[in-house]
């Protein structure tokens, strides 16, 4: 039915593409994954990402805007109980300072949508965002900007929340063609609903029920994230290379995790995995090449020490059993190839690219150390 669902709004789609006015993508992503829910007891699926996207732009002179809307579906082969569907828009106006500097300001909404037992994912969230980018002499800009989230689950009232988030970046082009990136984020998030054993009840509250009640605050959870990258030519001008290292920090009350020892599912999302429950150290790098007939290999290698605080909550709201003190360290590596086709005069053009991954995550927690490899092929059409 969902694969239906996202055919007919494909084909409904198409006349827009085609439109002056309007451009947008399609694209389709197979994933061939051993252990397709990062578990340590492993399960292979072919995973299924399709999407369409559909931008309308109005290059006004001081004020250029854009409003899209994007639907993807996420189909898993085996596991077809795990299927679900996203729907993303968002609209956004910018104001141009000067030759290179501009502050754009939008909002937006997201809302997941599964079936059956995983209904539980369910949420709905809206965002507002204001960025801006403040040229320094000649090459040099500080960027900037201020994010909130307001996030409601359909169905886990107690992890309910609105999220605040800065950042600042400075771009430092230097003369032998590097170019230094110094970051700086902050986010804080607050709880909408009290967390406690006499109100167990707010998990199974729908999202809908409880629009009208009163919200009372209750805990908030921090980070601070600092980072340094580093991109620069070597050998010729057709290899590059990226490194980076970065800094969690976390303050407040540990954040509020969903745990189902039941479910076998502990991929990285925001109910299992979300990143305020941890501190780490992490590091990594990128070397790409550019190769004959307009095509880009890369290769990378990603690793993060984790120290968790968190002490997830079970099915029914209490804190589940979790061993205090986990660590994990997760690595990964990488090789992605990728190649750009344009087709005919308009514009529009075909992106290819096949990319495999191996990661391994160690962890104190048995329940958390794993293996997993994947292979990706992808296609992209933009018009």
């Amino acid at each position: 039915m969902m694969k239906h669902t996202l055919l007919a709004t494909l084909l409904a789609l198409w006349p827009s593409f085609a439109m002056a006015d309007w451009h947008g993508r399609a694209s389709v992503a197979l994933n061939a994954e051993n252990n397709v829910f990062l578990a340590s007891v492993p399960a292979a699926d072919l995973v299924i990402e399709t999407s369409a996207m559909v931008v309308k732009d109005w290059e006004w002179e001081a004020w250029p805007a854009f409003v899209s809307y994007e639907v993807s579906h996420i189909a898993f082969t085996t596991h077809s109980d795990h299927d679900y569907l996203l729907h993303k828009a968002e609209a956004a106006i910018r104001r141009k300072l000067g030759k290179e500097g501009w502050v754009w300001a939008g909002s937006g909404g997201m809302f997941r949508i599964d079936h059956g037992e995983y209904a539980v994912f369910d949420y709905g969230e809206w965002k507002a965002f204001l960025d801006a980018k403040i040229p320094i002499g000649g090459r040099a800009a500080i960027f900037t900007g201020y994010r909130l989230v307001r996030r409601s689950y359909d169905r886990i009232a107690v992890l309910d929340n609105v999220e605040h988030g800065i950042f600042g970046r400075l771009h430092l082009p230097l003369d032998n063609g590097a170019t230094v990136t110094l970051s700086s984020d902050a986010g804080y998030r607050r709880y909408s609903t009290p967390q406690g054993d006499s109100q167990p009840g707010a998990l199974v509250a729908y999202r809908w029920q409880r629009a009208f009640a009163a919200e009372t605050p209750a805990s908030g959870s921090g980070q601070w994230v600092n980072s340094l990258s580093v991109s620069m030519p070597v050998i010729d001008d057709k290899t590059g290379l990226r490194a980076y290292v970065k800094l969690r920090t976390c303050f407040g009350e540990p954040p509020r995790l969903f745990s189902d020892p039941d479910s076998g599912h502990y991929a990285g999302d925001g109910l299992y995995d979300d990143r305020f429950s941890y501190e780490s150290r992490e590091f990594g790098g990128m070397l790409s090449r550019a190769l004959p007939y307009a095509a880009i290999a890369r290769v990378g290698y990603d690793q993060a020490i984790k120290d968790y605080r968190d002490v997830p909550i079970d099915s029914v709201g209490y804190p589940g059993l979790v061993m205090p003190g986990r660590n994990d360290n997760y690595r990964s590596l990488w090789a992605r190839l990728e190649k750009n086709l344009p087709i005919g005069d308009g514009g529009m053009k075909a992106n290819i690219s096949a990319q495999c991954r191996q990661a391994w995550n160690g962890s104190s927690d048995v329940d958390y150390r794993y293996v997993a490899f994947t292979t990706t092929i992808g296609f992209e059409l933009v018009f």
